[in-house]
């Protein structure tokens, strides 16, 4: 139809950009260097920190006033995080920008005493994925504050994956000094049943995923999992069963599962039958 409006032809751009095998990296490059001044900066920064003298965190200061594009910024905190001093990590966290802000969240592998402060700030950011990761990393690196940060972040459920609420419940259920055993029972209790059918998938997975960290999944929520397993979506299906396989090596869950089987008809069970018979 564009050939036709236009009366140009698009056999070359057809050939190089939709039926070629690979795909033209290079040509893509110096069109996004020529057009995108960020891209350039990105380019530049990568060569600079390969064969400048100077320290990286020296380069990166001079680029990142200058480079106004956010996503630059993020990219050069997830890939070189680890080239800068705590003292310019506090700067960015000062500076108020929430983008860059949720990607030290992100991209910070530890959190050093000195930031811990600045960091606690990340809690009260308006991103749910900035305070899920400040919340979790605050968790880890600082036992002591553990209270304080659940109760500061109570009530909180999220993007509607309840990324957020998931995390607080888990986080709830193993800090022992948190409320009573019979509240911590009652979060664990909501923690597991995020794994039933009556949820969207991407809460379903949310909960597998951290659940399966810690604990083994009893009778209701290894029935969810295969259900899962034959899910019409196939990423969680693949999700699923990639954690079902998982379990399988353990030898109790897997005698588990076997009774379960008896329970079960349908796909679910000719499915769940297959992979028990799976060496």
């Amino acid at each position: 139809i564009v050939e036709e409006e236009s009366g140009a032809s698009l056999s070359e751009y057809r050939s190089t950009w939709l039926e070629a095998v690979e795909f033209p990296y290079e040509e893509a490059r110096a069109y996004l260097i020529n057009h995108a001044p960020s891209v350039k900066s990105w380019y530049d920064l990568r060569w600079e920190l390969t064969v400048s003298q100077e320290s990286n965190e020296a380069i990166i200061r001079r680029y990142w006033p200058v480079v106004e594009s956010s996503n630059f910024k993020q990219q050069v905190l997830k890939k070189f995080i680890k080239s800068l001093s705590n003292d310019y990590i506090a700067e960015i966290l000062h500076s108020g920008d929430t983008q860059t802000r949720r990607a030290l969240a992100i991209s910070m592998e530890r959190i050093p005493p000195e930031l811990k402060q600045a960091f606690e700030s990340l809690l009260e950011d308006p991103s749910y994925v900035t305070k899920e990761n400040a919340l979790f990393k605050l968790w880890i690196y600082f036992p002591d504050s553990r209270v304080d940060y659940l109760n500061k972040t109570r009530g909180i459920y999220g993007l509607p994956s309840l990324n957020f609420r998931i995390l607080w419940l888990f986080l709830a259920t193993l800090t022992n000094n948190f409320e009573d055993e019979e509240a911590r029972l009652k979060y664990r209790t909501e923690l597991f049943g995020y794994t039933s059918e009556a949820y969207a998938m991407e809460i379903r997975q949310n909960a597998f995923a951290l659940i399966t960290e810690v604990f083994d999944l009893p009778e209701q929520n290894l029935k969810d999992l295969v259900s899962a397993s034959v899910h019409h979506a196939w990423r969680f299906r693949d999700f699923a069963r990639s954690l079902l396989k998982e379990i399988m090596k353990d030898g109790d869950q897997r005698a588990r599962l076997i009774e379960i089987s008896k329970e079960l008809n349908g796909k679910e069970q000719r499915y769940l039958n297959k992979e028990l018979e799976t060496k």
